[in-house]
């Protein structure tokens, strides 16, 4: 039995002893077992080896066309699905758009937002005619 066994065995017994009355008929065995127990733990069976599997191909980084689904948005940093990134990007990567744009090479064009909440929202501004509210505001200010 090693020294090093012993002396653990020593502060795990002593640990939960103390105050509790035993002899020292049970003490001795306690430590007995504790050791014997810790040396068992640490001389485990050897298991055979794994062989290992071939490598993988690097993957270059995520597509962000692939990115952008019909009814979510995943982030190409921790994989976070949505329908909207910005405020995601804001709040848990501390990062704005446009960084999040020029890190994974994102036209401007492009809106972060899924294709379904982009369909939605095109639809709500087309019947309250926000095109032509627009229009009007840009003329008036024209003016």
């Amino acid at each position: 039995m090693s020294q090093q066994f012993l002396r653990w065995a020593v502060e795990i017994v002593s640990a939960n002893v103390t105050g509790k009355g035993f002899s020292s008929t049970q003490l001795a065995q306690m430590l007995r077992e504790v050791a014997e127990t810790l040396e068992s733990l640490a001389v485990a069976p050897q298991a055979p080896p794994v062989e290992a599997a071939p490598p993988k191909a690097p993957e270059g980084p995520p597509s962000w066309k692939a990115a952008i689904g019909r009814n979510a948005i995943t982030c190409l940093i921790c994989g976070y699905q949505g329908k909207m990134l910005t405020p995601h990007l804001k709040s848990k990567h501390q990062m704005t758009p446009r960084e999040y744009r020029r890190e994974f090479q994102i036209p401007a064009k492009v809106p972060l937002v899924s294709k379904a909440y982009r369909a939605t929202r095109s639809r709500i501004a087309r019947e309250t005619g926000v095109a032509e509210k627009l229009k009007g505001a840009r003329q008036a200010k024209k003016a």
